[in-house]
C-alpha cells in the first residue's frame, strides 16, 4: 500500500514539474517618463497571453 501511495505522489509531483507555463507579453517594459506628484496617479496596463496549458497567477509585482 505504501508503494502505491508513494508512486501516486511521485506522478502527481512529476506532473506539476512538467506543466509548462508559456506567457507572452505585448510589452515587457513601459517608460512613464518623469511624473510630478501634483499630476496625480498614472496607470498602464500590461497585456499578456497565456499559451500554456495551466492557469497563471501573478502573485507579486514590484516597480522597477
Amino acid at each position: 500500500m505504501k508503494k502505491i501511495l508513494s508512486l501516486i505522489l511521485f506522478f502527481l509531483f512529476a506532473l506539476t514539474i512538467f506543466a509548462e507555463v508559456n506567457v507572452k507579453f505585448e510589452k515587457k517594459m513601459y517608460d512613464l517618463g518623469e511624473i510630478k506628484e501634483e499630476e496625480g496617479p498614472h496607470k498602464y496596463r500590461f497585456k499578456f497571453y497565456n499559451y500554456g496549458e495551466t492557469s497563471v497567477k501573478i502573485l507579486k509585482v514590484t516597480p522597477g
